[in-house]
């Protein structure tokens, strides 16, 4: 990651303006922080963990409480019963199908179910069934950069590294379009481009096809079978 330092220096290149004139830095800075932001929320490239102390019948969780800072969603939900070894995968239900569960709100065991209720930043976390014994949440989600203080500008900018041309093409393109330079279409463009393939690699940071196992035929890859997955 580099810092807002360099990453202005590389911006006012692009500018045309190594001395600050037209643009303070203060404003590039902020159109740095703000691409970033768009970025991270789009592609749902920056990934955290938080793990949880579930306590015995309560089955709601504040996800402010937790620890969780700047969520954009929620990837996926593991439990692990106290004095147990395995992390077990919860599976999500939203609201109205868990209307047909009606055990699932009157039994006290080993949570399979998950849902959430309200919206960034005020989600909580719901279990079915409510657990009978303590244990740990594992709860992995993606999120946007860390608030900036934007005048400091020793500061990393929060990217996955190799990508923070994606803030700059931001930054020059607003910093255009507030002088009512034509050139801003040019470097709204080429965000546009870069975005969409930054979206396309942050799916998974690997090059492989990824396998599944389906019933009698064994592992196949996941693209002959799931035509969502890329």
């Amino acid at each position: 990651m580099e810092t807002m330092t360099s990453l202005l220096v590389r911006s006012r290149v692009k500018l045309d303006e190594v001395s600050a004139r037209r643009w303070q830095d203060s404003h590039i800075a902020q159109w740095l922080y703000d691409g970033a932001r768009d970025a991270c929320r789009k592609a749902e490239c920056l990934r955290d963990s938080v793990t949880v102390t579930a306590v015995a019948g309560t089955q709601t969780y504040a996800l402010t409480s937790t620890g969780i800072k700047d969520l954009i969603r929620i990837n996926r939900v593991t439990y692990k019963q106290v004095g147990q070894t395995d992390e077990i995968p919860l599976e999500y239900a939203d609201y109205n199908s868990l209307d047909s569960m009606s055990w699932a709100t009157t039994q006290q065991t080993r949570p399979t179910i998950y849902t959430t209720w309200g919206f960034p930043p005020s989600v909580s976390l719901v279990l079915y069934p409510a657990p009978s014994d303590a244990g740990t949440i594992t709860i992995y989600y993606y999120r946007l950069p860390s608030n900036a203080v934007v005048t400091d500008y020793s500061q990393n900018l929060e990217l996955p590294q190799g990508w923070e041309d994606i803030a700059i093409d931001y930054a020059v393109y607003q910093a255009l379009l507030q002088d009512a330079d034509p050139r801003w279409k040019e470097y709204k463009g080429i965000y546009d481009e870069h975005l969409s393939d930054m979206v396309v690699t942050a799916i998974r940071f690997n090059d492989q096809a990824g396998m599944m196992n389906v019933g009698q035929n064994g592992a196949v890859p996941r693209w002959l079978w799931d035509e969502g997955y890329y």
